[in-house]
C-alpha cells in the first residue's frame, strides 16, 4: 500500500511540475518575441479562448457530476507512472517546438514583423507541434 501511494504522489508531482515548468517557461519567453505587425480580432480571440478555459476548469475540477466523473483508464501503479511519462514527453515535445519558433510565437493568432514559415525541428513532423504537446501533457 505504501508503494502504491508513492507511485501515485509522484505521478502527480510530476505532473504538476509539468504544467508548473510549462506556465512559467511561457510566461517568460512570451516577451521575447517579434513585434507584432497585424493581430487578431477580438471576437476570435474569445472563440476558443472561452472553451479553451471551461475544459481547463473542467480538468482540475475535483468532483464531477456523472458522466463527466467517468474514469476512462484504469487506477493502477503502471497507469499512473505511464500518465507521468507521457506528460513529461509532452513538456518536452512543446519546449522543443516553442524554443523551434522563436520570436515567430505568439498566444494568439498574429503576423510578426519579419515572420517566417518554420519547417525545421518538430515542425518537420507535426503541423501543431505545441498543441500537440500540450494533449500530451
Amino acid at each position: 500500500m505504501t508503494n502504491h501511494l508513492n507511485v501515485m504522489a509522484v505521478s502527480n508531482l510530476s505532473i504538476v511540475a509539468c504544467w508548473i515548468i510549462f506556465i512559467g517557461y511561457w510566461t517568460i519567453n512570451a516577451l521575447k518575441g517579434k513585434p507584432t505587425a497585424e493581430r487578431q480580432n477580438w471576437s476570435s480571440i474569445m472563440a476558443h479562448r472561452v472553451p479553451t478555459t471551461l475544459g481547463g476548469i473542467l480538468l482540475w475540477c475535483p468532483t464531477l457530476s456523472y458522466p463527466l466523473s467517468l474514469t476512462l483508464t484504469p487506477q493502477t501503479d503502471l497507469a499512473r507512472a505511464i500518465g507521468a511519462v507521457i506528460c513529461v514527453l509532452g513538456l518536452l515535445g512543446a519546449i522543443w517546438s516553442r524554443r523551434t519558433l522563436a520570436g515567430n510565437w505568439s498566444s494568439t493568432v498574429t503576423f510578426k514583423q519579419g515572420h517566417q514559415l518554420v519547417q525545421t525541428g518538430s515542425y518537420r513532423f507535426v503541423r501543431h507541434p505545441i498543441y500537440t504537446g500540450i494533449l500530451r501533457m
